[in-house]
């Protein structure tokens, strides 16, 4: 029996409500004042060292299938990594020349993000690995005994 959840699109679906979110948060700094483009900054940071591991816990849901959520996690945070991040960066104006380096932290937080996405499927593939192995030697010893 399949269960109906396991065929939702949850990470999908996270990033696409975070993309909701951080669009509704940079369209409250208008008009743009200089301590929202600084609070908006962080968000960069956050993004891309918080948010792209954390999508990491959606390995941990029951009766998912491992490999298939490790590939649709890291699918989705590598696509939607720049849709987010940018939506971050659209509120951020300084209305001086600070503006021309507002692109560089974009492309900043989408490197520090795709980096510490692959550090976190390095880690996680050895876990899933030894998680799966300790599976099926229990599903032998039961069958052995059975």
């Amino acid at each position: 029996m399949t269960v109906a959840w396991k065929r939702l699109p949850i990470p999908e679906l996270f990033w696409l409500f975070l993309y909701g979110a951080m669009y509704f948060l940079a369209s409250t700094n208008h008009p743009p004042t200089e301590a929202g483009s600084q609070s908006l900054e962080k968000w960069w940071f956050i993004l891309s060292l918080l948010v792209v591991p954390g999508t990491f816990l959606f390995l941990a849901l029951p009766n998912a299938r491992p490999l298939i959520m490790l590939l649709r996690v890291n699918i989705a945070a590598l696509v939607a990594l720049p849709f987010v991040s940018y939506a971050v960066t659209n509120g951020i104006d300084y209305r001086d020349s600070r503006n021309s380096g507002v692109p560089m932290g974009w492309m900043l937080s989408i490197s520090i993000g795709w980096f510490s996405q692959f550090i976190a499927t390095v880690i996680a593939i050895p876990i899933l690995w030894l998680k799966n192995r300790k599976k099926r030697n229990a599903n032998a010893i039961d069958a052995s005994l059975g």
